[in-house]
């Protein structure tokens, strides 16, 4: 069998020593589509954030295509939560999509060619080239999205890690974003999503990870959406 892509062993993993998420244990293959629910505070956002090398582990191992996190050759890339981003901050869509390139661009202040290629290449196919130069402030919900989305997108990662993508977007901004999401699957990247949307998002995904302060369970939305197990995992 082939190596996962994402391998946790007994992780404990979490903040200034502090654990948020206890004696985790998981696989994701490649080519994997993963959503992660679980109630606020359950340590949804800290499982993505272990797998960017951004959270202290504390026990255990990870491993992502055979590297430790945060390793130049574990391509991951990472969209936040849109809450979490500063919209006034006074940049264009292209140059927060060239922005997924400065850890791999050279020690020049200018971009490449092949870069500003790339770049274009990737909002060209998520439907955003024609506001390259907008404000990132002057964007709908859909479109602000997107571009952090083809900012994941252009370094060309093994994985996609995605916190609460479809967060205050209206419904057909929602049902974009996730047939999205399943045209890039269906290209072979590997997507992880938290998602507090039980019946309009993970449930249409092919695999769920319940959490909260550990994995609960895991499986398909028919094993695992039952009373029991949603019972321990919102403890409600």
């Amino acid at each position: 069998m082939a190596e996962p892509l994402v391998q946790f062993a007994n992780v404990d993993a979490g903040y200034q020593r502090v654990p948020v998420l206890e004696r985790v244990s998981l696989s994701i293959a490649h080519g994997d589509f993963v959503g992660i629910v679980g109630p606020s505070g359950s340590g949804k956002t800290t499982l993505l954030r272990a797998m960017l090398g951004a959270a202290d582990v504390l026990a255990g191992d990870i491993r992502i295509g055979g590297r430790t996190p945060g390793h130049a050759e574990a391509r991951v890339g990472y969209v936040p939560q849109v809450e979490t981003v500063d919209w006034h901050f006074p940049v264009t869509v292209e140059e927060v999509v060239m922005m997924g390139l400065a850890a791999r661009s050279s020690l020049l202040p200018w971009h490449s060619r092949i870069d500003r290629a790339k770049a274009a290449n990737v909002m060209s196919r998520l439907g955003i080239a024609h506001l390259r130069a907008r404000h990132i402030r002057e964007l709908s919900g859909g479109q602000q999205q997107r571009v952090f989305l083809a900012r994941a997108l252009v370094s060309n990662p093994q994985l996609l890690l995605l916190d609460e993508p479809t967060s205050g977007v209206d419904i057909k901004t929602r049902d974009d974003v996730l047939h999205l999401l399943d045209e890039l699957n269906r290209d072979g990247l590997t997507i992880v999503l938290t998602t507090h949307e039980l019946n309009a998002v993970a449930a249409h995904l092919p695999w769920v990870i319940c959490v909260n302060g550990g994995v609960i369970a895991e499986g398909s939305p028919d094993d695992v959406f039952t009373p029991e197990i949603l019972g321990r995992t919102y403890r409600a």
